[in-house]
């Protein structure tokens, strides 16, 4: 089964359901991206703060020379992490690195990681306060500058953004020598962490910017100190659990449907093989009713037709739901959630 797509301004046609990397230990690729590949996930996402992205190539780069699956037909996404994107050259040096180590000529998409800068060195990551320094517009134009001069090389085919707020993107946008605008924007986003804001300035873009969604399932691997004792666990939230009941299925196939149904694509991980197909075919069907924003394809339209009734109340249940129950709005620290791909 393949993925709904989501049509970028550039043509492309991105999966709306791809396979994230974060989290995932390098001893666990190979068996998590072939059980991927087998299922029908084309998307990756992918960074080098991973610490992952020589071993998915290693890996992607078998499965096409035993036939599993062509270069083009997949989507890889990565991403210029803040250490090298305010450095001078740093944006293209990072890019020829990662389409080394994925043994790949090209990228699909590459993302800002992060819109500040932070120093080279730092003994942790997320790095320690002392190393982050901060936000400017200037240096974003800047490394955006750098983002645009690859794709016109031909090394990307789009570029985005990531954890950039509404306010940010938006001062991007009204730059006055902006070449290339950003394909895509992504960032956490679950029925607790909505997004409107930032989905209202992508849709209201010249061209629309797509939205992908990470930490769709929550953002429980979260180290503690950017969530505290008493942040909320989506996947126990007792509405989602009742209605995922109701409907014979998982409070994640629920979560990610939720997004998908939305027009945000989303990119869930999971190294169990069992887990990676549920996520991929329970969270597909309710992204199926009408919709101009979404492409699917022609070997799932019959199964569409049986599902687009049930996915509709499904989804708007769970909006209600959640909407009743959600907690307090987060307070959000200026790496909190920045790293994470959700994990199923």
């Amino acid at each position: 089964m393949l993925s709904p797509t989501l049509r970028l301004h550039n043509g492309a046609a991105m999966p709306a359901i791809g396979f994230g990397t974060w989290g995932l230990k390098p001893s666990d690729v190979d068996t998590a991206l072939r059980a991927a590949v087998g299922t029908g996930y084309r998307l990756f996402d992918l960074a080098p703060v991973y610490n992952n992205q020589r071993e998915v190539g290693m890996t992607l780069a078998a499965l096409q020379a035993e036939g599993a699956v062509r270069r083009e037909e997949l989507f890889l996404t990565s991403k210029v992490p803040p250490m090298d994107a305010c450095e001078p050259g740093g944006v293209e040096q990072n890019a020829r690195r990662t389409l080394r180590q994925l043994q790949t000529p090209y990228l699909d998409l590459y993302l800002v990681h992060w819109p500040f800068c932070v120093r080279n060195g730092s003994p942790t990551w997320p790095p320690p306060i002392s190393y982050q320094l901060g936000y400017s517009a200037a240096q974003l134009r800047e490394t955006w500058r750098g983002m645009e001069r690859l794709q016109e090389m031909g090394l990307v085919r789009a570029i985005g953004l990531s954890n950039t707020g509404p306010q940010r993107l938006q001062a991007l946008l009204r730059a006055a020598d902006l070449r290339v605008p950003p394909a895509v924007v992504q960032a956490e986003m679950h029925p607790y962490n909505t997004q409107e804001a930032l989905r209202r300035v992508c849709a209201a873009a010249s061209p629309p910017i797509a939205v992908t969604a990470y930490a769709s399932l929550g953002s429980a691997t979260r180290p503690d100190k950017y969530q505290g004792a008493a942040h909320p666990v989506l996947l126990a939230d007792p509405s989602l659990m009742r209605i995922a009941q109701q409907q014979q299925t998982s409070p994640a196939a629920l979560a990610l449907a939720w997004a998908v149904r939305r027009g945000v694509a989303v990119i869930p991980k999971s190294a169990h093989p069992e887990r990676v197909r549920a996520n991929l075919v329970d969270s597909a069907a309710p992204a199926l009713a009408p919709t101009r924003t979404l492409t699917l394809p022609l070997a799932v339209a019959v199964a569409v037709a049986v599902a687009v009734a049930v996915a509709i109340a499904v989804a708007v249940a769970v909006a209600v739901a959640l909407t009743r129950s959600r907690p307090p709005r987060w307070r959000r620290a200026s790496l909190r959630g920045s790293c994470c791909s959700s994990t199923a």
